[in-house]
């Protein structure tokens, strides 16, 4: 009679790593590496998103109040039926976007000259075609921002009586108006009333975080390589900024890394 580790041989182990650590544990640095680059990846892709967000709000707060400066102003109107009208006001500069839009009723005057409104609006847009019943009157406001794309959006319905978009003056919100796809922050140390755009454009949001997301591994390159040269022409290493100094070295002691020396020395010589 054998010893248990004979007479039990399926308790053995077999040599080397198991069969799910085998790829990880042969090269671990390869696998490390590629971690880091999953993650690095991972972390551009959530700063560009936050930083569209950043960027449409700002834009929607800087650029929603300013009553000049539109690169583009169009007017659509259309007839929905013998009494009853339909005008979008399209007002666009880089970075914000503001439609306002009216159904009127008794109103017969209509003009060729003017374009259609379903050229004037944008795809999330509210049309008349979208209600059973048309109202004698009804207002609201399409709003969007975000740079270079138009990225996040509100709309605001104006059903108070009392608030007239089309007047200067009378621009609050006031209660009885329904805020859609936003959130209105209105507090005492406030000067103005903010409107914060929560409804998404998903074509110019995904476009504006993949910009972003490139432009900030770009711009952290740029200042490396600006560092690195500045380090150098003061003598030192450009990647550790070891003082090399008073003395030749193709490489740093220090790091390992090339200092790029061995070409200036061979051309004097």
């Amino acid at each position: 009679m054998g010893t248990g580790r004979l007479a039990r041989p399926w308790l053995r182990c077999p040599p080397g790593p198991l069969p799910h650590d085998r790829v990880s544990l042969a090269h671990p640095s390869r696998y490390n590496d590629n971690v880091k680059r999953v993650r690095t990846t991972l972390f551009f892709l959530i700063l560009g998103a936050v930083s569209n967000i950043v960027v449409a709000i700002a834009c929607f707060v800087l650029l929603g109040e300013q009553s000049e400066g539109w690169n583009e102003m169009r007017v659509g109107v259309a007839r929905l039926d013998d009494s009853c009208l339909w005008s979008v006001w399209r007002l666009k500069r880089p970075g914000f976007l503001r439609l306002e839009c009216r159904v009127w009723q008794g109103k017969t005057e209509w003009d060729d000259r003017w374009e259609s409104p379903n050229d004037t609006i944008e795809s999330w847009s509210l049309q008349p075609s979208d209600w059973n019943v048309i109202p004698q009157r009804y207002d609201w406001q399409e709003m969007a921002s975000g740079w270079p794309c138009l990225a996040m959006w509100t709309r605001l319905h104006i059903r108070d009586p009392l608030h007239d978009f089309t007047s200067p003056v009378n621009t609050r919100i006031h209660p009885r108006d329904v805020l859609e796809r936003g959130l209105l922050v209105d507090r005492a140390y406030l000067p103005r009333q903010v409107i914060l755009p929560t409804g998404v454009i998903w074509t110019g949001f995904v476009f504006n975080s993949l910009f972003y997301a490139l432009l900030f591994p770009l711009f952290c390159l740029g200042l490396c390589r600006v560092r690195r040269s500045l380090r150098r022409h003061r003598g030192l290493c450009g990647h550790c900024s070891y003082d090399l100094r008073g003395a030749v070295h193709e490489v740093c002691p220090e790091c390992g890394s090339p200092t790029g020396r061995r070409r200036a020395s061979a051309s004097v010589t």
